[in-house]
């Protein structure tokens, strides 16, 4: 079993701050809204952005914290709550990753509002660049024959030569 931890400096910073600001500013759009009602139009904006960050930060878990790989399964843990996938059970694993920054946005199953969606920067975690291959390797062995791990396979065979 591996354990994988966000830097707390990271988490704040990234995490904790943003959702912070955006419950301010969720805050502050309702009062505008109620008080000057000519801006509505600016408000209601900045309100659904604002309302989008703050849930998937407290409600949806979508920032995790800690990731746990097992022999048999992933879970993420983000706000104390954890979401637990088996591999028997993951029939759909889609990784969208910037090599470079080590962004990654994950989608389990049929992700929902409320679970499997994930975003976060593997760097921002101890040992990042093993759980960034583990992720990029894991969807290569759910889905061998997308595009993306063809390319991938071509790509390795051509740089082994």
């Amino acid at each position: 079993m591996k354990i994988y931890i966000c830097s707390k400096k990271e988490f704040i910073f990234r995490i904790l701050i943003p959702a912070a600001t955006s419950v301010c500013g969720l805050t502050a759009c309702m009062t505008v809204l109620f008080i000057y009602p000519e801006y509505s139009t600016f408000c209601l904006l900045a309100g659904i952005i604002s309302l989008y960050t703050v849930y998937n930060t407290f409600f949806a878990g979508s920032y995790p914290d800690k990731i746990i790989i097992a022999d048999d399964y992933i879970s993420f843990y983000s706000m104390g709550r954890v979401q637990y996938y088996s591999y028997c059970s993951i029939k759909y694993f889609k990784v969208r990753e910037s090599r470079y920054s080590r962004d990654m946005f994950i989608r389990i199953n049929k992700p929902l509002f409320g679970k499997g969606r994930f975003w976060f920067n593997a760097n921002s975690f101890n040992n990042g660049n093993a759980l960034y291959k583990y992720i990029t390797n894991l969807e290569n062995r759910i889905h061998p024959e997308s595009l993306k791990s063809i390319a991938g396979n071509r790509c390795s065979h051509v740089e082994g030569r």
